[in-house]
């Protein structure tokens, strides 16, 4: 009996275990805000609708978000209302409401980008552990890197800084405009192993930069490396750039 009931509290502890390990999971991304114009917004929802609409791809979803509040932005900077439809009716946004809007739509990018990020990093786990993942680093330093030979290939100026243990990458697409969205990823190297710590997809115009910061919470080993993945075309892996900050 004593041991049928240790069997019991075993498997009903191991249960809270997996349940709290999903729900840490799932509190990674703050929840949406909530905001009176819009209809209820969730972690699934967003998720469902990029994989129905979307085919997975997170980065129509976050460019039409960007473009969304830059547009807020300006009108906020003029000093004019916002209109926006609303059940059918024009509903004008002012002052306070304004900003209020402005700050609402600044949150829910910040959350989408979160979603898309975990979605992306949850693909590099998969992909590393079918193979094995983890290739021994051999040096990890500061430097900045070109990648391209011919018009096929991704052509790349990247540039690292440190400041105050928050590491930031900084990438211009020195080639063409991309014919399809390529894949930033940004690991963490400790001992010569590689941890995913951050991905996403976003398609660049030819000059185009993108940026990427990681703060020193997530970075403990104070090394990190970047590897832009096209879409188009096989590219092996090798880091774009490597960062040491601490």
């Amino acid at each position: 009996m004593l041991l049928r009931k240790n069997i019991l509290l075993s498997a009903l502890v191991a249960a809270l275990a997996l349940v709290f390990s999903a729900n840490t999971a799932l509190a990674q991304c703050k929840p949406f805000p909530a905001y009176e114009l819009w209809n209820t917004l969730s972690h699934e929802r967003a998720k469902s609708y990029v994989k129905r609409k979307l085919k997975g791809d997170w980065t129509p979803y976050i460019s039409h978000l960007e473009k969304q509040l830059k547009n807020i932005e300006k009108i906020v900077e003029s000093g004019k209302g916002a209109r926006l439809k609303h059940k059918g009716e024009t509903v004008t946004l002012t002052g306070k409401k304004l900003l209020e809007y402005q700050q609402a739509s600044l949150a829910r990018l910040d959350v989408v980008q979160c979603l898309a990020d975990e979605m992306e990093v949850a693909d590099l786990n998969n992909f590393a552990t079918a193979a094995g993942d983890e290739e021994p680093v051999t040096e990890v330093s500061a430097k900045t890197a070109m990648a391209g030979r011919d018009a096929s290939e991704m052509k790349l100026e990247v540039s690292t800084s440190c400041s105050n243990g928050v590491s930031r990458f900084k990438i211009k697409n020195q080639g063409p405009d991309w014919p399809k969205a390529g894949s930033f990823s940004i690991f963490r190297i400790d001992g010569g192993k590689k941890y995913p710590v951050s991905a996403r997809r976003m398609r660049l115009k030819q000059g185009q930069f993108a940026s990427f910061t990681v703060k020193k919470s997530r970075n403990p080993s104070g090394n990190l490396g970047l590897f832009v993945g096209p879409t188009w075309y096989k590219r092996a892996f090798a880091y774009d750039a490597t960062l040491t900050c601490s």
